[in-house]
């Protein structure tokens, strides 16, 4: 028994050695930009925004999933501690996913109180193989949702939580619980509304088969009217939260219910599971895994459907059903929401689903764990087993460490200069650039990995209005506060511009290129400014 703990706590400790590893490896490889880009960046822009540059809040337009709990409460904190960005991404990312690993484990514990010590261990082996098949150079797009802030992993951990607080309020039936629950629910959907299918329809979808059972159900209708209530009191809130402008969200309309694009959603789903299980063999097993799970977890539940109603299991096998009936649940609408919505338009969208597969993976084992049970296992397996996979674990991440010396790459990661940042920053200093004009992902790029105060704003290909996608309204016009207030802007990066019409029209002769070379086109014009109502360019000298 001692034996199997030590071993589970080493696979938690290789979890986040994984961690630290696979960020050890960014520096020398392409998938360093799915950690550095405009979108990863969402969490270290507002923190440097609200905190070191004091611009406020209420003008910035933010997701729409905007993730206040836990994710910007844990990154915030950490910020103001380590200062840099990079070292706030990766100690966030690894705790991160060190949290949802350490919640799975106790819901799972919680949730059926006789699973093995051998089932927890290869749930936690499981859930290391996402990280490890990072490290060994497979793919990081799936992996890398575990790791970023603001990917949807802030649900992740919400709907664990809630779950774990779910089944203690059954099992004890404390009105405070039932408080907490209430309280994270409503927070929860209000940073993600990922958070419904994630917790709200699983949790009220097994309170009403719980209902036909035989036995106490007043526990099952309080946990369904609080969890009903509080959901459409978290929406409400969220729509006046728009409505009132106290707080700007982007719209997640254009995501939801574009049921005419479940054919193409559901095509681009299958080719990237395709393309996974082709080109990763270690990712190649966790889609498998998830396959067999969502297809055996019915046939399972279907033939004990009746004995579990009737209640003539015996408690051991209740519990079971009833957890399998819960992770199907999560797997199946966490899986398939982005597809009925018409909304897997590509393959990182993987962001809404990820946690569908690392669920499955456990759902998986357990389904395997109670076939298996009626079997016993050799006495050689028992004892040796978990030691053999952990000494081997321990060996190959030493070997793989040694390898890349990983220690040299993660002061890379750290001190990580981007070379057309750099490039930049030197050309500011040369030709005293001050505010700037770029698309989206060469520009809160360049802002926050800059050593030179440079300072790049995002705007539309060909109408160079602003795009206030993720970013502060007032970065780009007067009226605004903070260090950055009232800009006067004179360049502009255009190679990602295809129609320069208008950059005609509005400088005329007055465009000078400073730089040219490797995908990077810098324009020095004239100093402008943009009207706030029209967001149209004026010069201030015409």
């Amino acid at each position: 028994m001692r034996r199997e703990q030590a071993n589970s706590l080493i696979v938690q400790l290789l979890v986040v050695v994984a961690g630290f590893m696979l960020f050890s490896l960014l520096p020398e490889r392409p998938a360093i930009r799915l950690f550095v880009n405009s979108d990863a960046l969402y969490m270290p822009s507002i923190y440097q925004d609200l905190f070191v540059h004091h611009s406020g809040l209420s003008v910035w337009h933010l997701n729409g999933a905007p993730n206040f709990f836990p994710e910007m409460l844990l990154f915030f904190s950490l910020m103001a501690v380590l200062k840099s960005t990079t070292l706030t991404v990766m100690v966030y990312g690894v705790a991160q996913m060190f949290l949802i690993l350490y919640l799975m484990d106790r819901f799972l514990h919680l949730a059926d109180v006789h699973i093995s010590k051998i089932t927890r261990y290869l749930v936690l082996l499981c859930f290391l193989l996402f990280p490890l098949s990072a490290v060994l150079d497979e793919g990081y797009l799936i992996p890398a949702q575990l790791l970023l802030a603001g990917y949807h992993a802030g649900f992740f951990f919400n709907s664990l939580l809630a779950a774990i607080l779910a089944l203690s309020y059954l099992k004890y039936g404390s009105r405070r619980i039932l408080l907490i629950l209430g309280l994270l629910t409503f927070a929860a959907i209000i940073s993600d509304k990922l958070f419904i299918m994630g917790f709200v329809a699983p949790a009220i979808l097994f309170s009403l088969l719980h209902l036909l059972q035989k036995g106490k159900k007043l526990r099952f209708l309080n946990l369904i009217a609080l969890v009903g209530l509080t959901t459409l009191l978290a929406l409400f809130t969220y729509r006046m939260l728009n409505f009132t402008a106290a707080i700007d969200m982007i719209s997640t309309g254009t995501k939801m219910f574009r049921f005419e694009q479940i054919p193409e959603a559901m095509s681009n789903f299958l080719h990237h599971m395709k393309s996974v299980i082709i080109e990763y063999p270690t990712q190649r097993m966790l889609v498998f895994a998830t396959l067999l799970f969502i297809l055996g977890a019915p046939v399972y539940l279907i033939i004990y459907l009746s004995s579990y109603l009737a209640r003539r299991m015996n408690p051991g096998m209740e519990n079971s059903y009833a957890l399998m009936v819960y992770l199907f649940l999560f797997v199946f609408l966490i899986i398939f929401t982005p597809i009925i919505n018409g909304y897997y338009i590509g393959r990182s969208l993987i962001r809404y689903n990820y946690a569908g597969l690392v669920m499955g993976t456990t759902g998986f084992v357990y389904l395997l764990a109670v076939l298996l049970s009626k079997y016993t296992a050799p006495l050689w397996f028992k004892k040796y087993f978990t030691t053999v996979c952990s000494t081997g674990l321990i060996i190959l991440l030493l070997v793989l460490g040694v390898k890349n010396q990983a220690w040299k790459g993660l002061r890379n990661y750290v001190n990580y200069y981007p070379e057309d940042v750099r490039i930049l920053d030197e050309l500011k200093s040369e030709h005293g650039l001050t505010y700037g004009l770029g698309e989206y992902w060469q520009a809160k790029y360049s802002t926050m990995f800059s050593r030179n105060h440079l300072r790049l704003y995002s705007v539309s290909d060909g109408s160079f209005q602003p795009s206030y996608h993720v970013t502060n309204e007032n970065w780009f016009h007067d009226g605004g506060k903070g260090s950055h207030a009232n800009p006067t802007f004179n360049f502009l990066e255009t190679s990602a511009f295809s129609d320069t019409e208008k950059l005609k029209k509005l400088f005329g002769e007055h465009i000078d290129t400073i730089y040219n070379q490797k995908d990077l086109l810098v324009i020095k014009v004239p100093d402008f400014k943009i009207e706030r109502e029209s967001r149209e360019i004026y010069l201030l000298d015409p």
